[in-house]
């Protein structure tokens, strides 16, 4: 009946099919708005009835046919339709059409931009491009794609291939079919700057997407489809260019556009349709004049019973019947589903709503879900689906899937089905035993596949049995086995099963989960892997745990430890890490052997590393007086270096074979080493310890209610415990940490310690102030010499951050802006952070910045930069090679950086910027600092205690108050102390140890040298340390500063700034600034000495020596002599602070003496002096500072003034003039660089080409002088060409080769002969050579030809003067005579 319908459809409509339009009124549609549109999603369809003409001659539609659904019959290659996707592979679409119909998008047919862009990362076998994105990444389950169906595979796996490719899409859609307002499926091709272009497909049509006609916060990517309305066009003879809007508000505000032809209407328009008749399984409906459509009762958003005819109703366009041109609509809204449900659900009662074509539509919950259940999938007879499934009957059902087109969940009601326990792979937990059944046995890898319902499974080689492989001969396909599931979801929805009946009658618990794990609890499990570290075995799910070698019996290593693979064991756990998903195992059945260890606490020995790793290294230690016995020990990472990230590198990168150093720990229950912190000898005993002693400890795990912890005390082989409420920071502490403990009770008759390790009870000792101070410089620097040492390891020779030098200064591009600053991308692939306070101004992402390295960060492979000016140019490059600072004075410092390790601060004295640190931590066990007192750039003062060649890396200070303490009241007035750096043996519990720079010694003990800072407490008064209010814009000078001799108990005692010895701050620190000034030192105080009384004729002499100096500075002044003192030049320079030959004399006086810093400073006392608008005048004092720093200063500060020249001068005429410092001083790789840099900013001008052509030939780079010559042709017009190429000649005559500057002209003449510039140019340059006799040919070529007689006097007049000077008076005669044979020629021609 169907059939028959379109057939008499067809012969109705005769010509008057769309394809073929006859004229006359062409018939309006109304697009509302797009299926893309979720805004309008959530509002009711107008319901109105329509009100139509009496006197239109409608012709009655009164077809017989039904609103048939799409299926397998009516679907055909080449149809349009709308679709949505279901599932999103990395190489697939799987959309939902019509019909309940699947069909697949390969990934090769989104675009063809796209699939070019999967070519170059094929070729290229990198992702090279930012615009690329994986599917994944640009559809989402439930988006509407309008679809073009390539083709129909019989055979294949999927039936219908579909298309999204624009150019198959748009293929019916002429170009006179655009319209503006119209709407058109399209794709984005490419990102541009300020917008997206886009393929839509159609020859002859260019289109463009700007940023603003795209919804905000939207981003689009190659091969996202999209459907836009046009916005405006622009056509011109061949071709048409279209603009195009993606705003959802444009969309929905589309106008009345004609009906062209259906093929130009994209699926996915909504139209407004008009009810011409209600079938029993849908509407008939119209749209604009005469066409026809249909809705099915499936696409309806209210019963089939509510619609009535003449209705207005807005619906989707869904597909075009192709030929009988018949449109099928939705009236369906994507209102969000109140209630989701999942594959494999039960619903006890669904009720019918009615009968579909093939198939049956539910009623499957409350909020109106809708379900679909096909004939065949409901275990009845065709013949009695009539009277089983009556409307309103209830049914039990099952979900398979959800049709995301039709919005209706899938449904079977097969008994086998609902039956399963098991339906899908998300109904399975770990452990559950299920019955499979064997589908296949690969003999070859041992792999056997099985099948339970839905679920697809495979057991591994080591999961087939007990006793290996042999049971593979016993297993036949088709065998129903019970299984037991290990891992539910795994790649491609296959589950894991063992069939071991070592698991499979397990009674102990299933571990899956390492948050399930606790310690001491028994579980099976699998060794999956054996080597000589150790075991691993592997429980359900992905988790796995480590057996260490230390836990097996070391006699069997070679024997594999007596265990195999596969081998099914029972375990105990020992340890978990649970934010690192990692447990340490104890087989329960192996009888460990206590190894008997004879070492003893701190002494030194050798090992070879075995394994290393982020946690430590393993090391096989064995004595030379005892060969035989080997002992394995281990080093933690928290043992090599404070911090536990630089001791974490420290261990990843040493490799298996190297002979580290190490100091014995403990010996109990295994040896650990240290090479941080041992105990002394006094307190290794247990029967010498007292109450109070603290001692170094290392902590073994860590639970809710305390630490456990591991004492280096001989003969105890117990593990102290430490309760939570006598630990700080406890959710900081790491296993492994090293810390100090503090013993508060002894019981000596049961060997028992009670201990703590707060800051507070641990610092809380009787020791000297000076003493704790040193503690906190031990642990800096410790700090800074393991990170010395981390820095010397051969894994970062070939690294970016090891060519960065603190102080470098370096160029970068801003990669990223984030709340805490910028990220940089330096040369070399060096990656930079700016904190906040180190930039200033509106950055953007792009911009190219300067600035100098602070910091280089190890752990993150990274340097802190700082681009402030002030800091830039005050941090000196060459760290290394400056003086040591003095450690005798107070210096003044601005913080520059805050860190929980130390504060870095800029030192400045005698003209150089030193960075040097402070200890921010005063105890080991002050593990979280309080650096709230400490704020980035303010003024300290403070005391170096510690050099850069003792530290490694950078001076070590303390803040001056530091070394300020309470002295009692009766402590005698003249009571002087000196502060001296102790060895710690002698003042402190533990003995520091530092690693070698060879790693096969332990280095000496960090107290390098017997350090003494003899500092004389202060004058009397209040002087505070930090500087909080001092302007940012001066920076800190270098400052001397020795106090007088007073007593000390006069002294007032001032609080230290954020570094308190006590155990909190106090909150003097925060203080009013001082207001002295920071720009000059503070001079000694000199005793007052006595003037001794001059007599009359000492006092009249001393006023005429004054009178005669007098003198002669005036008559200095007066005349035009070059001035001899600074005293002249400062009278000159402020009688014409503008002229740059004043400030250049200034200059060169103090080079003559060889002063170059104060030549220096006068360049920049001139700068900022001459008035900003003496442009010449400033730019000759910096071209002068550029000769000063290439002749006398370094690469980086001849760099440095370079780039402050650019910013404040024109660009031109400072990198023109870098192509002559630079050329002079014979730096050719430099030169090379400057002139690609010039190139690329100042292409366009003729003068950059010259320029630096002459300044290659200059240096002796011939051929890349020509080189640039050629360059220099195809950028500039070629109206420029010609004095091009006279300037280059003119350049190869003076500094190339003159054969070569002939060989220009004349190349040049023989194209323009009649320009008679060039000749002149050409004689004056072959004059300049000495050429006198080529030159004289040259003229007679050129008086010789026939030219307009205003350039001919001016060859003759060339040519008389040559001989006059040249020549010989026969020959002047000769040319004059030459002169007025062309006159007299001329003449007869008129």
């Amino acid at each position: 009946m169907f059939q028959e319908t379109l057939k008499h459809c067809a012969k109705k409509r005769g010509l008057h099919m769309e394809s073929f339009p006859r004229g006359g009124k062409k018939p309006e549609i109304k697009r509302s708005s797009n299926v893309f549109d979720e805004s309008r999603s959530n509002k009711k369809h107008k319901t109105r009835i329509k009100k139509r003409d009496n006197n239109v001659n409608v012709k009655e539609i009164n077809l017989i046919a039904t609103a048939e659904r799409l299926s397998n019959a009516t679907l055909r290659e080449g149809m349009t339709i709308l679709g949505r996707i279901s599932r999103v592979s990395e190489y697939e679409l799987i959309v939902s059409i019509p019909g309940g119909i699947l069909g697949r998008v390969e990934v090769t047919n989104l675009s063809e931009s796209y699939t070019n862009l999967l070519q170059n990362i094929i070729s290229t076998k990198a992702i090279q491009s930012n615009e690329f994105k994986p599917l994944p990444d640009l559809y989402n389950p439930g988006d509407y794609v309008v679809c073009y169906v390539k083709s129909i595979n019989l055979q294949g796996k999927w039936l219908y291939n579909l298309s999204l490719e624009p150019q198959l899409i748009n293929q019916n859609v002429h170009s006179s079919y655009l319209v503006q307002n119209a709407m058109i499926v399209c794709t984005i091709k490419s990102i541009e700057d300020h917008g997206y272009v886009v393929d839509t497909g159609i020859s002859n049509i260019r289109a463009f997407l700007a940023t603003e006609n795209v919804d905000k916060g939207k981003q689009y990517f190659p091969g996202n489809q999209l459907l836009c309305i046009i916005k405006e066009i622009e056509t011109a003879e061949y071709s048409s260019v279209i603009k195009l809007s993606a705003k959802k508000k444009k969309i929905n505000n589309a106008s009345i556009h004609d009906i062209v032809s259906l093929d130009a209407l994209t699926p996915g328009t909504k139209l407004s349709l008009c009810v011409t008749k209600v079938l029993s399984n849908g509407l008939q409906v119209t749209f604009g004049k005469d066409n026809i459509g249909y809705i099915n009762q499936i696409y309806l958003d209210n019963p089939l019973a509510a619609y009535i005819e003449n209705m207005e109703v807005t619906g989707t366009l869904l597909y075009v019947l192709p030929t009988v041109k018949l449109a099928y609509f939705s009236l369906l809204t994507d209102v969000p589903e109140k209630e989701r449900l999942s594959k494999g659900d039960i619903i006890r009662k669904a009720k019918v709503s009615y009968r579909e074509s093939n198939g049956i539509i539910l009623k499957i919950s409350k909020s109106g879900l809708r379900g679909f259940v096909s004939f065949v999938k409901t275990n009845v007879p065709f013949a009695k689906i009539s009277t089983e499934f009556k409307q309103g009957s209830a049914h039990k059902c099952r979900i398979l899937a959800y049709n995301w087109m039709e919005h209706l969940y899938v449904c079977t009601m097969e008994d086998e089905v609902l039956k399963q326990k098991y339906f899908s792979a998300s109904d399975l937990n770990c452990g559950d035993i299920i019955t499979v059944n064997v589908t296949d046995i690969d003999t070859n890898n041992g792999y056997i596949h099985v099948q339970a319902g839905n679920i697809s499974g495979f057991v591994p080689p080591i999961h087939v049995s007990d006793s290996g492989l042999s049971a593979l001969n016993k297993l036949k396909i088709g065998d129903n086995i019970e299984a037991r599931v290990l891992q539910p979801k795994i790649s491609n929805m296959n589950v894991m099963f063992t069939l071991k009946q070592s698991l499979l009658k397990s009674k102990l618990p299933v571990l899956h989960d390492i948050h399930d794990a606790q310690c001491g609890s028994k579980y099976h499990g699998t060794i999956t892997k054996i080597d000589k570290n150790g075991l691993l075995v592997r429980f359900y799910g992905a988790l796995k745990g480590w057996v260490p070698r230390t836990a097996l019996n070391s006699d069997t290593c070679n024997m594999n430890w007596n265990y195999s693979m596969g081998q099914t064991v029972t375990v105990c756990v020992e340890s978990i890490e649970k934010n690192e998903s990692k447990m340490k195992l104890q087989i329960v059945t192996e009888k460990r052997k206590q190894q008997t260890v004879s070492f003893s606490i701190g002494e030194m020995i050798e090992g070879t590393v075995t394994e290393s790793s982020v946690k430590g290294v393993y090391l096989r230690i064995h004595k030379k007086e005892d060969d035989e016995n080997v002992t394995t020990g281990f080093l933690p990472a928290g043992h090599m270096a404070p911090c536990i990230e630089i001791g974490g590198l420290m261990a990843s990168r040493c490799t298996p074979g190297d002979v580290i150093s190490a100091l014995v720990f403990a010996t109990k229950p295994g040896v650990i080493l240290s090479r941080t912190f041992v105990t002394q000898e006094q307190y290794r005993s247990f029967d010498s310890l007292k109450v109070g002693d603290c001692i170094p400890c290392t902590i073994r795990d860590i639970s809710q209610d305390g630490v456990r912890v591991i004492l280096p005390i001989e003969n105890y082989s117990k593990l102290g415990f430490v309760s939570y409420k006598n630990v700080s920071n406890f959710e900081l502490l790491y296993v492994n940490q090293m810390l100090f403990v503090k013993i508060t009770t002894i019981n000596k008759r049961e060997k028992h310690l009670t201990l703590t390790m707060t800051l507070k009870d641990v610092w809380d000792s009787p020791l000297e102030n000076e003493v704790k101070m040193m503690t906190a410089v031990d642990i800096l620097s410790l700090y800074l010499n393991r990170l010395a040492e981390l820095a010397k390891n051969t894994f970062y020779e070939n690294k970016p951050i090891s060519s960065a030098i603190l102080g470098q200064k370096v160029t970068g591009i801003v990669e990223k802006i984030t709340e805490h600053g910028l990220v940089l991308r330096l040369d070399n692939h060096l990656t930079g952070t700016v904190r906040r306070d180190h930039y200033s101004g509106d950055v953007q992402v792009g911009d190219k910045v300067f600035g100098t390295i602070l910091w280089k960060n190890y752990v993150h492979e990274l340097v802190d930069v700082s681009l402030l000016p002030r800091i830039t140019n005050g941090v000196s490059s060459k760290q290394r090679t400056l003086p040591e600072l003095p450690t005798g004075v107070v210096l003044r410092a601005e913080i520059l950086m805050i860190t929980k390790w130390l504060i870095l601060v800029l030192i400045k004295r005698n003209g150089a910027g030193y960075l040097a640190a402070l200890p921010v931590r005063r105890h080991l066990n002050d593990v979280s600092p309080d650096l709230k007192p400490y704020t980035i750039h303010a003024r300290i003062r403070l005391y170096v205690v510690m050099t850069g060649n003792e530290s490694d890396i950078i001076p070590v200070c303390l803040l001056k108050s530091a070394f300020e303490t309470k002295i009692p009241k009766d402590v005698t007035a003249t009571t002087k102390k000196k502060l001296k750096r102790k060895k710690v043996s002698e003042q402190h519990d533990v003995t520091l140890t530092n690693p070698p720079e060879q790693p096969e010694q332990v280095p000496e003990k960090r107290s390098k040298k017997e350090h003494e800072a003899e500092i004389e407490e202060e004058e009397e008064g209040r002087v505070k340390d930090i500087d909080e209010h001092s302007e940012s814009n001066k920076d800190s000078s270098d400052e001397s500063e020795k106090g007088e001799d007073e007593p000390v108990a006069d002294k007032l005692h001032i609080q230290e700034c954020g570094f308190s010895w006590d155990e909190k701050a106090s909150a003097a620190a925060a203080a009013p600034a001082e207001t002295s000034s920071d720009d000059e030192e503070e001079p000694e105080e000199e005793p007052k000495r006595k003037k001794k009384k001059l007599s009359a004729a000492e006092r009249r002499e001393q006023e005429r020596e004054e009178e005669r100096k007098i003198r002669q500075r005036e008559e200095a002044l007066a005349s035009d002599q070059v001035p001899n003192s600074t005293d002249q030049f400062d009278k000159l320079v402020l009688s014409s602070p503008d002229s740059s030959l004043i400030w250049l004399q200034y200059m060169a006086y103090h080079l003559q003496a060889t002063e170059i810093d104060k030549a220096r400073s006068v360049a920049k006392r001139a700068i900022k002096t001459i008035n900003f608008r003496e442009e010449n005048e400033r730019l000759n004092v910096w071209n002068a500072w550029l000769n000063l720093e290439s002749r006398f200063g370094t690469p980086e500060s001849l760099n440095d003034v370079f780039q402050e020249a650019v910013r404040t001068n024109d660009a031109f005429r400072i990198y023109t003039h870098m192509l002559t410092v630079h050329a002079d001083a014979g730096r050719k790789a430099e030169l090379e660089k400057l002139i690609d840099t010039m190139i690329g900013k100042f292409k366009q001008d003729p003068g950059t080409w010259t320029n630096c052509g002459a300044a290659l030939l200059k240096i002796g780079l011939k051929e890349k002088s020509r080189h640039i010559m050629q360059r220099a042709i195809q950028s500039l017009p070629a109206s420029q060409h010609v004095n091009l190429l006279v300037r280059f000649a003119n350049l190869e005559n003076k500094l190339g080769e003159k054969e070569r500057a002939q060989t220009l002209f004349e190349n040049i003449l023989s194209s323009y002969p009649k320009r008679v510039d060039v000749w002149s140019c050409y004689v004056d340059c072959l004059i300049k050579s000495e050429d006198i006799d080529i030159a004289r040919r040259v003229l007679e070529r050129a008086c010789v030809q026939t030219l307009p007689a205003r350039k001919m006097k001016t060859l003759f007049a060339k040519f008389i003067s040559f001989e006059e000077k040249y020549g010989t008076p026969e020959a002047v005669a000769r040319i004059v005579q030459m002169a007025a044979d062309y006159v007299e020629k001329q003449c007869n021609r008129e």
